[in-house]
């Protein structure tokens, strides 16, 4: 776990003695600490938890893959099926995770940049990943 106002990340002594093999899970921890994001909130959890989990997937582990979601998931539910919706996001335009980082590092993150970036909003582009 990530303590962002303390650049502190703790880890379970009974969890790594059973999974010592899983550095992928302090890459994500690591990368919640470099976010630093100044309005972390309730309605950005699955998008800072996603891009951490992104990192992870796609530049720590790239040959293991995310949970694909499912009709009855929800962006909102963060970790892979968050990464997963990222990384569509990615292939429709590849700077995106770049903007959504930076909008929350800014403090100034909204919903409204997914209709500014592609064109939709968020549902529609959920709706689109799960229709393909």
């Amino acid at each position: 776990m990530a303590d962002r106002d303390k650049n502190l990340i703790t880890g379970s002594v009974d969890y790594y003695s059973e999974n010592s093999a899983d550095v992928g899970s302090m890459v994500h921890e690591m990368a919640h600490v470099i976010q630093r994001y100044n309005k972390y909130n309730d309605n950005t959890v699955w998008v800072t938890k996603g891009i951490a989990g992104w990192v992870r997937y796609f530049h720590f582990e790239p040959n293991r893959k995310p949970y694909k979601p499912t009709i009855n998931d929800s962006y909102t539910n963060g970790y892979e099926i968050a990464v997963h919706f990222l990384n569509f996001l990615k292939s429709k335009r590849r700077d995106m995770i770049y903007y959504i980082n930076k909008d929350l590092r800014e403090g100034s993150y909204a919903e409204t940049i997914y209709t500014k970036l592609m064109g939709k909003t968020l549902d529609e582009l959920w709706e689109e990943m799960l229709s393909t």
